[in-house]
């Protein structure tokens, strides 16, 4: 099936994620950021509407495609605080897991 899906996704979740980082630098948000922030965060809308191709992704998830995807999502993820940046990536490892470990019991 492919992690196509799940790559386009995690690009506009870490974009907003990002913009949001990067405008917090100095601890508050000016209005040029909030409204740079609500441009990339419209992005979620097509997010939560893939959901069910994003489950179908995650439920084929192959070993040698999740090491791609979190190898992507490292590539693509950039925080100021590299504490918390890796934090979100083991976060998002497990999440990973969880989800096709409970989608192929859902399976069974």
């Amino acid at each position: 099936m492919g992690i196509d899906v799940l790559k386009k996704d995690t690009v506009i979740v870490c974009k907003v994620i990002g913009t949001t980082d990067k405008a917090l630098s100095d601890g508050k948000v000016n209005l040029t950021e909030g409204i740079m922030i609500a441009k990339d965060a419209i992005g979620l809308i097509s997010v939560a509407r893939n959901w069910q191709n994003a489950k179908s992704e995650i439920k084929d998830l192959s070993n040698v495609e999740k090491i791609e995807l979190l190898s992507y999502v490292a590539q693509e993820f950039d925080l100021r605080n590299d504490v918390a940046e890796k934090w979100v990536e083991t976060a998002l490892e497990v999440i990973v897991s969880l989800g096709a470990a409970f989608t192929a019991q859902q399976a069974a």
